[in-house]
């Protein structure tokens, strides 16, 4: 079900007619969807990954930048477990531990080694133990212990203590994670602890430290318990 501005196409429902309150969109069985400025992400219970909406910078992953109304399946793989929906990009997980990006490139977001932008999907190197992914402005994505971070890092968002903004994957840490997200310009994580770490921007208190000091690392805030991000 969607609702709301629809400009773009982006509630899937074949015009671009706002809604006031929620309307089914289509009748195929979902079991997750994410939401974009202005695009929607939606994976199906048969593991298909479907787009629609803005599509400016090929951001719906269909060869194109021709915006869509209605969901249109992203490509013909069956096994997508995870999307997330970034700054006029998309980064994907499969069941078989891959990553794969696609959209705006122009801070290396896409993860590979380049600024040039995509309108498929293009793997992330060549790694299959991913298990959890995190998009913004950049990308973020843990496989085992291992904490992987790039793109685009003006408030050090990456946690690799600066500020230089990567177009490749670079390792930040090891920890026992087990759930990992990113804000516009922030990236917070939970440990098997329940210890949440936060990192990144903090001019409004983002990162709920008592201060606006922005951090370039992961830092533990509080001593709280958490499930989820």
């Amino acid at each position: 079900w969607a609702w709301g501005y629809n400009n773009y196409g982006q509630l899937g429902t074949s015009n671009t007619t706002n809604y006031y309150s929620p309307v089914q969109i289509g009748n195929s069985l979902w079991s997750q969807v994410a939401c974009g400025y202005a695009n929607i992400l939606a994976i199906q219970s048969n593991g298909t990954l479907w787009s629609c909406g803005y599509n400016n910078n090929g951001q719906l992953g269909q060869n194109s930048i021709t915006n869509l109304s209605s969901p249109v399946q992203v490509g013909t793989a069956l096994n997508w477990s995870d999307a997330k929906a970034g700054v006029s990009w998309t980064l994907g997980l499969q069941t078989t531990g891959g990553i794969f990006a696609w959209g705006i490139n122009s801070n290396g977001t896409l993860g590979q080694s380049d600024v040039v932008s995509r309108s498929s999907p293009v793997q992330l190197g060549t790694g299959t133990s991913f298990t959890s992914i995190g998009a913004a402005s950049h990308g973020v994505a843990i496989s085992g212990t291992s904490l992987y971070a790039w793109g685009y890092n003006a408030a050090g968002q990456l946690g690799t203590n600066d500020i230089l903004s990567r177009s490749s994957l670079v390792q930040v840490g090891t920890y026992s994670i087990t759930q990992i997200d990113a804000g516009l310009n922030n990236t917070a994580f939970i440990l098997n602890t329940g210890a949440l770490y936060m990192w990144g921007l903090n001019t409004a208190y983002n990162l709920a430290t008592g201060d606006t000091v922005a951090r370039s690392s992961p830092i533990q805030i509080g001593a709280s318990s958490y499930v989820s991000i």
